[in-house]
């Protein structure tokens, strides 16, 4: 396997957490392991900027390790930026640095702490979930890490990432995602479905809190599906606490398939990208396509 030739640590210097100082901290970390490979912090300057930043890294450097100090939002750029390069015959590794919220994908999937990966050189592939949107626009590809959602549980799950959680706070970002939320429709083969929440899923927990899919696995070449058809809210809010408390098991696949019978948002990783009504919109499991420290 070809060693590691350049570390670059891509951080965000507005960010709610400490992202300029967990970067700065992994590159002393290194130096005190001796860790004989060059380490460059770049910081971004607008939303989006982490997946241009990715693409260059992957594209200029034989073997980089491309790491977000950032939470799950941040880690999607750095992957799709990564991964398209790799598209066009780059060979980057990807690490996600803890530096959110929530920090889903690292808690989910982490085995050791990073700098020690980085010195062991543990190099080992995960799946990525890709999403694939065709409207009157043309067609648009985006990765995910962790998972893709539509629906009121991503929506609650971004609302929780967003802030320190505390009981109180946790009620009301639930008590205003309830009295905004309306289910999402779509049309599959065999009929329509309308739905309170849809995920795709390849790690266990989003927001801390909810068990989504306590089978899931990255590395199993399978997505886990969960889905809430709609229920009156009452109901829901009693699937959401098993969620949390009792977790979910997912039906395990490799795709599925739908259109959007009217305008609506996909989530990926927390990520928000919208939907127009009428968009078909395919999901797939991409299997061990994405190469990472953890």
């Amino acid at each position: 396997m070809d060693a590691l030739s350049h570390i670059v640590v891509i951080f965000n210097p507005n960010s709610t957490g400490p992202s300029k100082e967990k970067a700065e901290n992994l590159r002393n970390e290194l130096r005190r392991r001796h860790v004989a490979i060059d380490v460059q912090l770049v910081q971004t300057e607008y939303a989006g900027h982490a997946a241009e930043l990715a693409y260059r890294a992957a594209s200029d450097y034989e073997r980089p390790l491309i790491v977000s100090s950032s939470g799950d939002g941040g880690y999607n750029e750095v992957i799709n930026g990564a991964l398209r390069a790799q598209m066009e015959g780059a060979n980057p590794v990807c690490a996600v640095l803890p530096a959110g919220n929530a920090n889903d994908h690292r808690r989910a999937t982490a085995r050791r702490p990073l700098s020690q990966a980085i010195e062991q050189q543990a190099i080992e592939h995960i799946d990525v979930i890709k999403g694939t949107l065709v409207g009157a626009l043309g067609e648009t590809v985006r990765y995910a890490h962790s998972y893709i959602g539509l629906g009121l549980t991503p929506a609650i799950a971004v609302e929780l990432n967003r802030t320190s959680l505390n009981r109180l706070k946790e009620a009301l970002i639930v008590m205003r995602s309830f009295s905004e939320f309306q289910p999402v429709e779509i049309d599959v083969t065999g009929g329509r479905l309308v739905l309170d929440s849809l995920i795709f899923a390849n790690i266990s927990q989003m927001a801390k809190v909810l068990t989504i899919a306590e089978n899931a696995l990255p590395d199993d070449g399978l997505i886990k599906i969960v889905s809430f058809p709609h229920k009156v809210k009452p109901f829901l809010l009693y699937e959401l606490i098993k969620a949390a408390v009792a977790g979910t098991r997912g039906v395990s696949s490799t795709s599925y398939s739908f259109t959007a019978v009217k305008d609506m948002v996909l989530q990926f990783d927390g990520e928000v990208v919208k939907v127009k009504g009428k968009d078909q919109v395919s999901i797939v499991v991409k299997s061990h396509a994405l190469a990472t420290l953890r």
